[in-house]
Order: structure tokens, then sequence, then C-alpha cells
């Protein structure tokens, strides 16, 4: 008799974790994850910082924004994550040398959300420097040089399956948040590509041939929001938990004439209400 109950609670807990592991609903993403995970360490992660640069390859004076990219870029390495934007007037195509088309829906959107401000100009975290969001070219550094000084309050894991037969590049991002915070948050997923030649309008002989710089290399171009312009909230109505993952997914297709070597993925979380980023993200497609 004993031996008999011992079996029968045994096949009532072995039937009990058949159901948890069965009986749940898929959940659609964003979602909380709710199996094993690592938790970083707040001392181990980075504040990463993104600059989104808004230009055009009909804009005289964007080269000059460029060159300043790539050179805080060439010294902060991964703590500055880049994202140029081709919008606006000077990122219109035209017959000829400037027929190739660098604007997205997206980057459109993002760029005039805030204002169509004349290129090249840009934002750093989205955060206000000066009194102003919309930053010049020479007030990129030193805002970059104050968000670094804060403390990271999230840490962001991409991983990326790309499929080379058919050019899909499967995304999953991972955020975990590193303290208390209040509010809503969304996170976005674009893709961009470096290392792009193709002509621009350049009045700076100084930098290259004037003034048109036909071998021009276009380096962060936006290519696509995997998430939408604006992402996904991660906690709609719900309170932050901290050292829990918050996951967002997403795919797209690359175009036949984007080179999967050249792209990467690019993630960042910001504040709903204020759009101020606060940790970014970027590995490549390939994972080189």
């Amino acid at each position: 008799m004993i031996m008999k109950m011992k079996k029968n609670i045994l096949l009532l807990i072995v039937s009990s974790f058949f159901f948890l592991f069965t009986a749940c609903d898929k959940l659609d993403s964003p979602y909380l994850v709710e199996q094993g995970h690592d938790i970083p360490d707040p001392e181990e992660v980075v504040r990463k910082v993104l600059l989104e640069e808004f230009t055009g390859h009909k804009c005289p004076n964007c080269p000059k924004g460029s060159k300043i990219a790539h050179d805080l870029k060439a010294i902060h390495g991964e703590q500055l994550v880049v994202l140029t934007i081709h919008a606006g007037w000077y990122a219109q195509t035209e017959p000829g040398m400037y027929s190739e088309d660098f604007r997205t829906t997206a980057g459109t959107a993002i760029y005039e959300d805030f204002e169509q401000p004349p290129t090249p100009q840009g934002l750093v975290n989205r955060a206000q420097y000066a009194g102003k969001t919309v930053l010049s070219i020479n007030q990129w550094e030193p805002a970059l040089l104050e968000q670094l000084e804060m403390e990271p309050e999230a840490s962001i894991t991409i991983n990326v399956d790309y499929n080379s037969t058919n050019r899909e590049v499967s995304v999953n991002s991972e955020t975990i948040f590193l303290n208390d915070v209040t509010g809503e948050f969304s996170v976005c997923m674009f893709i961009t590509e470096d290392s792009i030649v193709s002509p621009q309008v350049n009045n700076d002989p100084d930098l290259g041939p004037s003034p048109d710089w036909e071998d021009y290399v276009h380096e962060h171009v936006l290519r696509k929001a995997i998430t939408g312009a604006w992402g996904e909230n991660i906690n709609p109505g719900e309170d932050i938990i901290p050292e829990e993952p918050y996951e967002s997914k997403g795919s797209v297709v690359l175009d036949e004439d984007w080179r999967e070597n050249h792209c990467n993925i690019v993630a960042f979380v910001y504040r709903n209400d204020t759009k101020q980023v606060i940790q970014a993200e970027e590995v490549s497609v390939i994972g080189e």
C-alpha cells in the first residue's frame, strides 16, 4: 500500500510538471522572458551612447559632420553607436550621379519628429545638451562625453540568426534594467550598412574631392527599421522589473544590393515620454 501511494504521488508530480510546460499560451513579442537567464553585473556593464546623424548625399557640409562622427567612433569604439539617417531636401534623388536613394520610412519619421533639422546636425541619446536636443556637429563631442559619464541603466544583448540562402535576418534582443526605473520604455532594432561607395557633394577640399566626391564612402547608413521607427513598447502599463529580461523579436530580408558582411544590427532602449535613449548596442549580421 505504501509503495502504491508513493507511485501515485510521483505520478501526480510528473503530471503537474507536464501540464505546466504544455499548457502555456504562446506569448506575443515583446514579452517578459520568464526562463532562466544571466543577470549582468552592473559593474561590468558599459554605457553605450547613440549618435543619430542627419545627413544627405547632396549636403555640402555633411562630409564634415561624418568625419566628426568617424573620429568620435575611432576614439570611443563600442561605447559609441552611430546611426546615419539620410532625410530631408539634401537626401532627395535626381537623375545621374545622385540617383541612389538612401532615404527610409523610419529615418524620415524620426527626422520629421525632430522638426526637420538642417543637415548636418544630430542627436546624442536624444538628450538635451546646452538646452537643445538637436545638436550641431561641434556639440556632438561634449554631449557624448557628458552622456558617457553617467552610470548605465540597462544592458542590451542582441542575438542574430542569418540565413544566407534566403538572406533573412532574424533578430532577438534582450534588455535588462539594472536598477529601479519608472515609466514606459521602447526598444528599437534597425539594420545599417557600412562602406557604401556612392557620390557625395562636398564643399571642403581638405576632406576630399569637391564639389562632387564620386567615390565617397558612406558609413552607418540606416537601411530599415526592423521594429518600426519607434520600436516596441516593452512594458505597456506595467512597472519595470529590474534584473528581468525584456525580449524583442523581428526579422528582415536583406535587399539584393545590401552586402551582408557590411550590415549591422543596431538596438537601443528609450523612455517613451522623453524619447531619451538610455542604452544602445550594435552587432554584425554575420557575427564577425
